[in-house]
């Protein structure tokens, strides 16, 4: 075989060579090679003149250059070449037409092309893309029933989703996400005039709410001074913080302020050891020394 052609493609052989016919060896450089005295079988057909209308012409040692185009090329398999001119011992060539695909990974830059077109002898089903492979579970054994098991799942799994957002209650009607922001806005505002909770106390929020920022001294001073009395002296009963404070001031004063019974009464008093924080009826006993208690 004296070469592969790339099916249905334009190419120029080299023929020969075209040696003397009396001698045998004598290279023949002046032979009329026309498009009819090159003469082709394609794949064992019968020979017929190439469809190439070229005639061939000498290269040297008696090699012709031989033109042919597409349609000569164009029958897979075997092609057989043969010239026979006078004066010349006939010239006989063999090559192989081989798809575009095979020709251009062997000698180009193609990659060759293996398709999957079986599978253990039986046609390979069509991809639903075409180039993606895929598997169908369908032809898995004992896969049908779980394939119509996560269908019936998928499924109710998408109507709990379509369903959620009513189910959830978003007062808005747009989205949770804006619920979500409007519930923080909310406790953002917790203890400021008017928003939120509207009554806290004596806490007042720093500015910016809880959410935004750390509760200011101040608040926190007031607090301490409300529950601990860390300065009695400050304290106040004008009913501006809650009755719990007012009563633990109170249980705080009787263990350090001022504290006399006069005629049946009891009186604690505030940190001025003059004003009255609060009074209570008592018993007394004969005989009992103790009228008054000041601890300072």
């Amino acid at each position: 075989m004296d070469g592969w052609l790339r099916q249905s493609t334009a190419v120029t052989l080299k023929i020969g060579p075209f040696v003397d016919s009396t001698d045998g060896n004598t290279a023949e450089t002046a032979l009329t090679i026309s498009q009819a005295d090159v003469r082709l079988s394609k794949n064992g057909a019968d020979i017929a003149q190439k469809t190439e209308a070229t005639s061939c012409t000498h290269d040297e040692l008696g090699m012709y250059d031989c033109p042919v185009d597409a349609t000569d090329t164009g029958t897979l398999g075997r092609l057989d070449l043969v010239v026979a001119e006078t004066g010349a011992l006939v010239v006989r060539h063999t090559y192989m037409v081989v798809p575009a695909n095979v020709w251009d990974s062997l000698f180009g830059a193609d990659a060759l092309q293996v398709d999957v077109a079986q599978w253990l002898g039986t046609a390979a089903a069509t991809p639903t893309v075409a180039g993606v492979p895929e598997v169908d579970l369908t032809h898995v054994a004992g896969a049908t029933t779980n394939v119509a098991a996560l269908a019936t799942n998928v499924d109710a799994i998408l109507t709990d989703t379509a369903d959620m957002q009513p189910k959830l209650g978003t007062p808005s009607g747009v989205s949770i996400s804006a619920d979500i922001a409007a519930i923080e806005a909310q406790t953002d505002d917790i203890g400021a005039a008017g928003a939120g909770l509207t009554a806290l106390p004596p806490v007042v929020v720093a500015t910016g709410g809880i959410g935004s920022g750390a509760i200011a001294a101040a608040e926190k001073n007031s607090l301490a001074d409300a529950f601990l009395d860390r300065n009695m002296a400050t304290g106040t009963d004008s009913g501006t913080d809650s009755t719990v404070f007012r009563t633990v001031r109170q249980a705080l004063r009787t263990l350090r302020n001022k504290d006399a019974i006069v005629a049946g009464t009891r009186t604690v008093y505030k940190e001025d050891d003059t004003t009255a924080s609060w009074t209570a009826a008592v018993a007394t006993t004969a005989g009992d020394p103790i009228s008054s208690v000041d601890p300072t």
